[in-house]
């Protein structure tokens, strides 16, 4: 009997690491979300220029942000639906152990299925950092420039590289 509880305790921990994934892209994803959301606010309470930036790039970044936060949504819904999937299996698996049998193979389908969710959550985050990848390029770059325009009203005479 020992032996027969700890197969099922063994069998359980595998979908449990997989939620324990999960919950952790989905805190990373959130802070992301968060760090957009932020930034949204920030440029909407500085309507007009931005830091020296024409209307365009703002309305340019508001847009990079409008689609940052629709694939964070997308990869906080879908990892979401992997936790589901993968305490669903652990739940199959326990019922099956107490006795209540269920269609063979139950417990193996939905952790799969919470694998390809983890997988697809996973994409949309990586879609979400390389928009975050363009906008931070960007910003380095305007910032860069103002230092430049800085040190050509403070040094007029310099020479140029």
């Amino acid at each position: 009997m020992l032996q027969d509880d700890s197969l099922v305790v063994s069998a359980m921990v595998t979908p449990a690491l997989f939620i324990l994934a999960s919950a952790s892209l989905l805190a990373t994803v959130l802070v992301r979300m968060a760090r957009v959301v932020d930034s949204v606010r920030d440029l909407a309470r500085h309507s007009g220029p931005h830091a020296g930036a024409s209307a365009d790039i703002v309305r340019r970044w508001l847009e990079r942000h409008k689609h940052r936060a629709a694939y964070a949504l997308r990869a906080i819904a879908t990892l979401y639906a992997a936790v589901v999937a993968f305490v669903a299996s652990c739940l199959c698996l326990a019922l099956d152990r107490i006795g209540i049998t269920l269609p063979g193979g139950w417990a193996a389908a939905l952790a799969i299925v919470g694998a390809v969710l983890l997988m697809v959550g996973c994409g949309w985050m990586l879609a979400e950092t390389r928009l975050a990848g363009l906008q931070l390029d960007e910003e380095i770059a305007r910032a860069t420039l103002g230092l430049e325009e800085m040190t050509d009203v403070v040094y007029p005479d310099r020479p140029r590289s």
